[in-house]
């Protein structure tokens, strides 16, 4: 008679078994950023926040950021802002538009420099359309956020110039988070702006990244677009029914350059995938198989520290008395074979890395 192994365990890092339950009528999170199966072969985290500003058609008319409300997939969030990079600000800050929507009078902001300023704005919107894969007829339609500064002093204070009201993006404790954006500039000879992304955590800010700059290091007049991306955080493990938001922040303090649109502000989980396989993978009694663990990062390829796992082996199978336990395993943390479990810490991933295995 021979005992059966199954080919795969239920296997998944620790915090992927504490779901928390969906808040404010969204939906639950997937259990899983990506789909194992695949070891060795990167997969895209899951996208569980994006803001396309194309919920409401501006172009009749250009919307305030204040008056707006996201889709199904930016889960129906309404937005907030520091006031100067509201409409209020007469800065030409916090307008949705794309290349057809007339310029807002109401705005003094907007009055001045004209016509090169809202028409710089309109040709952000259909380049980070472009950007972003679409047509240029779907590019003609893009909308985006305008951040000009256009302030009267040329001065202005650093402050939130987009950040989430309900806050009620549902997420697990223990996977990573990531934030991302398309960042369009003009005039980078002068002031480039400076872009801190932050999660919101049940309504806590935790900053990712900050110093992000849409230039780079261009020093053009005309528009330049950039993918800004964050580092990733990990949701600490025990946090209670754990729900983010976004908040985007505008260091530069100046009017001079400083001049801005951005599209498709987004959350990602971007947690590693854990693949399990034994070979043999059936054995007899008495029978001995290796067990390999593969973690493969998700193809942003971002460092992910402080993760761990735990596996659970099932009635009848205990760990080898020599178990031959393969590099890199910086610590085994328990090795219980009374109730065959084991816990493991692995090293971070350092870039651009994308596997970690354990056998």
């Amino acid at each position: 008679m021979k005992y059966a192994r199954p080919r795969r365990l239920l296997a998944a890092i620790i915090v992927t078994a504490m779901m928390s339950l969906g808040v404010g009528g969204a939906l639950a999170p997937p259990g899983l950023a990506t789909t194992p199966g695949t070891p060795d072969v990167v997969q895209p985290g899951t996208t569980v926040y994006v803001e396309s500003f194309s919920n409401e058609d501006a172009t009749a008319g250009a919307i305030s950021i204040l008056r707006y409300e996201g889709g199904p997939a930016a889960a129906n969030e309404t937005y907030t802002a520091d006031t100067p990079y509201t409409p209020a600000g007469g800065q030409c800050d916090g307008w949705i538009l794309n290349s057809s929507t007339p310029l807002p009078t109401s705005d003094s902001g907007c009055l001045r420099n004209q016509p090169a300023g809202w028409g710089q704005l309109q040709q952000m919107s259909v380049a980070l359309g472009l950007a972003q894969g679409q047509t240029a007829t779907q590019a003609a339609r893009n909308q985006a956020l305008s951040e000009y500064t256009n302030s009267a002093s040329g001065s202005l204070d650093a402050g939130v110039q987009f950040r989430t009201e309900s806050n009620t993006i549902p997420a697990i404790a223990g996977h990573y988070y990531a934030v991302s954006g398309y960042f369009a500039q003009v005039n980078c000879h002068a002031a480039h702006a400076s872009e801190t992304f932050s999660l919101l955590i049940n309504g806590a800010r935790h900053v990712l990244s900050a110093g992000l700059d849409p230039c780079g290091s261009s020093t053009r007049p005309d528009v330049q677009v950039t993918r800004l991306q964050s580092a990733a955080y990990q949701i600490p493990l025990g946090t209670i029914n754990p729900s983010l938001g976004l908040e985007l922040r505008n260091e530069a303090t100046t009017g001079f350059g400083n001049d801005v649109a951005f599209d498709l502000p987004q959350i990602v989980d971007v947690t590693p995938q854990l693949d399990q396989s034994f070979t043999p993978s059936l054995i007899g009694p008495g029978g001995t198989s290796r067990m390999t663990l593969t973690v493969t990062n998700t193809a942003d390829l971002l460092t992910k520290t402080d993760w761990s796992l735990t596996e659970s082996l099932p009635a009848g199978l205990v760990v080898a008395g020599t178990p031959n336990v393969g590099a890199p395993v910086r610590r085994l943390l328990e090795q219980m074979l009374w109730r065959a479990r084991l816990s493991l810490e692995a090293q971070p991933f350092p870039l651009p890395a994308a596997i970690w295995r354990r056998e």
